[in-house]
C-alpha cells in the first residue's frame, strides 16, 4: 500500500534531484557566460575601413570553437565538426572591438591575452550573372551571395517548374514574368537546379567554400578557418567581358600579427582567397577559379574544403531518382563506374560525415575527375581542371559527400557533394605569389546532344570527353540501341509534327504496326483455322487423356502441321521490346518533359496525366489523382480481348471446361493487371500503347472480316446444287452392253 511515509521519502527525492539539476544548470550557465567573455576575440574591418587594435593571445593559442559573430544579425553556424576534426572558427566580430579598460588606480591589471589574427569582412550583398529571357544567349541565370561566396539559385532559361509556366512563357513572355510577380502562388518560375537546403540550423549553399586551412609563419600546427559564413568582399564585377562572358571577383583577406603576441603588434596581410564566377554565353558550365595568394615571406601550405552542387530535387512520380555520381578515370576512358542511388544504399548512411563519404581522388590508380548531383532529367557536375595542358586528373584533391535529411520527410536525404584542394598533400604557395584552381560545374539538362552532338550549339568537347553522357540513365531492361533508335525516331518525327510529340508518338505506332502487319495476318490466319480445328484438338486429348506425355507430344504435332501455337501471340511479344525502350526513352529523353500533345489533356508525356488531383492526399493503389488515360487503356484491352478470344489462350473447341472458365477470369485479370501496372506511368507510354492496341482492335477487324469473305466465296465455288429431272447426258452413267452388243464400224 502506499503511505504518507513513502511518500514523503518520494518527495524528498525529488527535491534532491531538482537541486542538483538547478546547481547543474546555473554551473553550465556560468561557464557559458565566461567562455562567451572570453571568446570576445579578433576585429572585423569594415570594407575600406583603418584597423583597429585587435585583442592578443599566445601564439601557439588556438581559435575558440564558440567564437561567433557579434552583430546582429548573425548567420547561422556552420555545421559542427566530427569526433577527431579540429574545430572551425567562425568569422571573426564585424564590427571594431571594445575599448580596453583603463588601468585600475589601485592595482595595476594583467595584461589580456590578444589574438594574433583577424580579417577583413563586407556587408551582404546580392549578386547575379545571365538572363532568363528567352532572346538572351545564356543558358541560365544565377544567383550569388557573398556569404560563402556561394550560390543560392541556378535557374535554367527555357526550362520551367510546372507545365503551366512553360505554357504561359511560351505564348507571352513578359506577361510571364508579371504573372511571377502578381501571383506567386500559382506560378513558380523557371526551373532551379541548385539551391540551399538547412539542417540543425545550419544552412548549406552550393559551391560555397567550406573552410581554408593552412600553417603560418613560424608555426608547427596547422590552423582551419571556416569561410562558409564569413562575408567575403566584392572586389570585382559584376561585368561583361568580350565575348560576353560576365563573371563577379570574390576576395577573403586574414590578417596576422606577425609580433606573434610580443610587444608591439605588427598587423600585416598573411594570405587572400580569391574566388571568381564567370558564365558564358550558349554554355551549361559556370567556370569557378579559386585563387590563394601568399603576402608573406615564407612559403605557405595551404587547403581548400570546397563544396559542389547540391539542392537537386527529384523529378520522377513513382520513385526518387536522385543521384550522387561521379566519373573515373580508367586508362584513357572515363566511366560513370559507381551511381549512388538515394533509394539504395544511401538511406543507411549516417547523417553527417561517415567512413564512405570520400569517393576517391588524384591519389588513387583511377582517379576520380568529377563528382555531381542528378535526377531524372537534369544534373550538376563538378570538375576540377587540371594546370597542365592535355591532362584531365589534377595533381591533390580528394571528392566526397555528405547525407543529411531532407525538409520533407525524415526518410529522404539531401546530399552536398565537394573536393577538397589539397588534403594529404597541401598546395604549396610561394613567397608573393598566387596559385590557382580551376573548376567547371556543368549545371543543365541531361541531353544526349548538349553531350555528344557537335552541331549542338551547347556542346562543348570537355563534356563528351568528361563521359556526362553516362549519367542518362536508360534502365536494364532492353538494348541501349533499341532505346536510342526509338528515341532517335520520335525526335525525327516530332520535328515533321511541329514539335508534337504526342503526334510522334502516333506515327511510331503507324511505323511499327505497318511493319508488323504481314505476321498480324499470318498470325490470324493461323487462328481462324486452329478454330475450326478445335474438334479434332479435343479428340487428341480425349484419346491421350492418361498420357500427358503423348498428349503434349501430339499436340505439338498437330501445331506443326497446321501452323498453330504461340503464333497468335508473337506480335504482341514483339511489341514488348518496344514499350520497354519507350518507357526508358521517356526517362531519359528531356524533350519529352513538359512536352504536351493537346493544349488540355496530355501537357506533359512524361509525367501521368492527372484529370483530377486531390494531393496532397494520397489514396491507396490510386496515389494524388485520377488519371485517365490508363482507364482508357484498360478498356481497349477489354476490347481486344473480346474480339480475339484465342489471345487468353487455347482454342474454344478443344478446351475444357476449366480451361474456359480460366480464360474467361483472363479477360479481366490482364486489363486489372495492366490498369495497375501503367496506372502511374508516363501518359507517352500509355498513349503508345493505347494506340497500339486501338490500332491492334481495328487491324483484327479488318483481316478477320477479309478472312471471312475469302471463306465465303471459296464456300460458293465448292458447293454442289441438285436441281430435279434427269442430269446431263454426258453426266449420266453408261448403261451396260449385252453379250451379243457389237458395233457397227
Amino acid at each position: 500500500m502506499w503511505n504518507d511515509h513513502e511518500e514523503n521519502a518520494l518527495d524528498s527525492r525529488r527535491l534532491i534531484v531538482t537541486l542538483l539539476v538547478l546547481a547543474l544548470g546555473f554551473g553550465l550557465l556560468t561557464w557559458h557566460v565566461m567562455g562567451q567573455r572570453d571568446g570576445q576575440a579578433g576585429v572585423a574591418l569594415a570594407q575600406d575601413a583603418a584597423p583597429s587594435a585587435p585583442q592578443t593571445a599566445p601564439a601557439d593559442e588556438a581559435p575558440p570553437a564558440d567564437a561567433a559573430p557579434a552583430d546582429d544579425a548573425a548567420p547561422p553556424a556552420p555545421p559542427a565538426p566530427a569526433a577527431g576534426e579540429a574545430p572551425l572558427p567562425a568569422e571573426a566580430p564585424r564590427t571594431a572591438a571594445p575599448a580596453r579598460p583603463a588601468p585600475s588606480a589601485t592595482a595595476p591589471a594583467a595584461p589580456a591575452p590578444r589574438r594574433t589574427w583577424r580579417w577583413l569582412s563586407a556587408p551582404p550583398r546580392q549578386l547575379r550573372l545571365g538572363s532568363l529571357r528567352p532572346t538572351d544567349p545564356y543558358a541560365f541565370e544565377v544567383e550569388l551571395v557573398n556569404e560563402g561566396a556561394a550560390v543560392t539559385a541556378v535557374r535554367l532559361r527555357g526550362y520551367y517548374e510546372t507545365v503551366k509556366d512553360k505554357m504561359l512563357a511560351d505564348e507571352d513572355w513578359d506577361l510571364y514574368r508579371q504573372a511571377l510577380r502578381e501571383q506567386p502562388d500559382e506560378y513558380r518560375g523557371n526551373y532551379n537546379i541548385m539551391q540551399p537546403f538547412a539542417f540543425r540550423g545550419s544552412g548549406h549553399r552550393p559551391l560555397e567554400t567550406r573552410s581554408v586551412t593552412f600553417t603560418p609563419p613560424g608555426q608547427d600546427r596547422r590552423w582551419t578557418f571556416s569561410l562558409s559564413d564569413a562575408s567575403w568582399r566584392v572586389v570585382e564585377g559584376p561585368t561583361t567581358g568580350e565575348g560576353g562572358a560576365q563573371s563577379v571577383r570574390f576576395a577573403w583577406t586574414i590578417e596576422w600579427d606577425f609580433s606573434q603576441g610580443q610587444g608591439e603588434s605588427d598587423w600585416r596581410d598573411l594570405m587572400t582567397v580569391y574566388k571568381t564566377y564567370t558564365i558564358r554565353p550558349a554554355s551549361y558550365s559556370i567556370e569557378v577559379d579559386l585563387a590563394v595568394e601568399n603576402h608573406t615571406a615564407d612559403p605557405l601550405a595551404v587547403s581548400l574544403d570546397q563544396k559542389g552542387p547540391t539542392g537537386i530535387r527529384r523529378e520522377e512520380v513513382r520513385g526518387d531518382q536522385r543521384r550522387v555520381a561521379y566519373g573515373v578515370l580508367k586508362g584513357e576512358e572515363v566511366e560513370v563506374s559507381a551511381t549512388l542511388d538515394h533509394a539504395g544504399r544511401l538511406y543507411k548512411l549516417p547523417v553527417g560525415r561517415h567512413p564512405e563519404d570520400v569517393v576517391g581522388g588524384s591519389a588513387a590508380e583511377s582517379p576520380v575527375l568529377w563528382i555531381g548531383y542528378t535526377n531524372k532529367f537534369f544534373g550538376s557536375m563538378l570538375y576540377l581542371a587540371p594546370r597542365e595542358e592535355g591532362q584531365l586528373a589534377a595533381p591533390s584533391y580528394s571528392a566526397r559527400f555528405y547525407a543529411y535529411p531532407g525538409q520533407a520527410t525524415a526518410s529522404e536525404r539531401m546530399f552536398v557533394t565537394g573536393v577538397e584542394l589539397g588534403g594529404e598533400r597541401p598546395l604549396v604557395v610561394a613567397p608573393g605569389q598566387v596559385v590557382t584552381a580551376k573548376l567547371d560545374v556543368f549545371a543543365g539538362p541531361k541531353d544526349r546532344d548538349v553531350f555528344l552532338d557537335q552541331n549542338n550549339p551547347f556542346y562543348r568537347p570537355l563534356y563528351q570527353r568528361l563521359g556526362y553522357s553516362n549519367t542518362i540513365v536508360l534502365g536494364s531492361c532492353t538494348w541501349d540501341w533499341l532505346t536510342l533508335g526509338m528515341m532517335w525516331l520520335l525526335e525525327k518525327f516530332a520535328a515533321i509534327a511541329f514539335g508534337n510529340y504526342g503526334v510522334a508518338i502516333i506515327v511510331l505506332v503507324v511505323l511499327v504496326r505497318l511493319a508488323l502487319h504481314p505476321l498480324t495476318k499470318r498470325s490470324q490466319v493461323a487462328m481462324s483455322r486452329m478454330q475450326k480445328l478445335g474438334p479434332k484438338m479435343k479428340e487428341i486429348q480425349e484419346k491421350y487423356a492418361h498420357d500427358k506425355q503423348a498428349q503434349q507430344r501430339e499436340t505439338m504435332k498437330f501445331y506443326r502441321e497446321h501452323g498453330g501455337g504461340m503464333l497468335g501471340c508473337l506480335p504482341m511479344l514483339l511489341q514488348m521490346p518496344i514499350w520497354i525502350a519507350l518507357y526508358s526513352g521517356l526517362n531519359a529523353l528531356i524533350e519529352l518533359r513538359h512536352a504536351a500533345f493537346l493544349p488540355f489533356w496530355l501537357t506533359d508525356l512524361s509525367a501521368p496525366d492527372t484529370v483530377i488531383s486531390w494531393a496532397p492526399y494520397e489514396l491507396p493503389l490510386i496515389g494524388t489523382g485520377l488519371h485517365l488515360l490508363p482507364i482508357l487503356l484498360a478498356f481497349a484491352f477489354v476490347l481486344q480481348m473480346k474480339i480475339n478470344p484465342q489471345m487468353a489462350g487455347g482454342q474454344p473447341g478443344a478446351m475444357t471446361e476449366q480451361q474456359q472458365a480460366q480464360q474467361k477470369m483472363m479477360k479481366w485479370m490482364m486489363p486489372a493487371m495492366m490498369l495497375f501496372v501503367l496506372y502511374t506511368a508516363p501518359s507517352g507510354l500509355n498513349l503508345y500503347i493505347m494506340t497500339s492496341t486501338f490500332a491492334g482492335v481495328a487491324e483484327q477487324y479488318v483481316i478477320r472480316k477479309h478472312i471471312r469473305e475469302r471463306e465465303e466465296a471459296q464456300a460458293m465455288k465448292e458447293t454442289t446444287i441438285e436441281v430435279p429431272g434427269k442430269a446431263l447426258r454426258g453426266s449420266r452413267p453408261k448403261k451396260p452392253k449385252g453379250p451379243g452388243f457389237m458395233k457397227h464400224g
